[in-house]
């Protein structure tokens, strides 16, 4: 198995912890915020929701664009074969966007003479 696909399992399995860190972390803020400061649950909620930031949330984020950029990299090293030389992304992200969004405005049999 060669590298490419190495890193985008890496790839893979780091954006779902950062997407459940993500869907988690908003529910720790609820919490604290129903409560009093210097409640235990106040206290609980804070020390939870910095320890999921600093453990699961950053880590996931920079390894997420650390094995991105590897992808990227490596494919860029074999000629671009996926990415670049087929126009994956050129196609997909430009072409698919903006291909049928015409101005209909301008069309005479649809502007109204007065």
């Amino acid at each position: 198995m060669d590298i490419y696909n190495w890193l985008k399992a890496g790839h893979i399995i780091f954006v779902v912890a950062l997407m459940a860190g993500l869907l988690v972390f908003p529910r720790y803020k609820i919490h604290q915020l129903s409560s009093q400061p210097g409640e235990p649950l106040f206290e609980t909620m804070k020390k939870s929701s910095g320890q999921l930031r600093m453990i699961i949330l950053n880590p996931s984020l920079v390894l997420v664009w650390l094995f991105g950029l590897g992808m990227v990299y490596d494919d860029w090293q074999r000629g671009g074969s996926f990415i670049w030389k087929d126009g994956f992304t050129r196609n997909f992200f430009w072409s698919s966007s903006f291909q049928g969004c015409t101005d209909t405005s301008s069309d005479s049999a649809t502007r109204s003479t007065a």
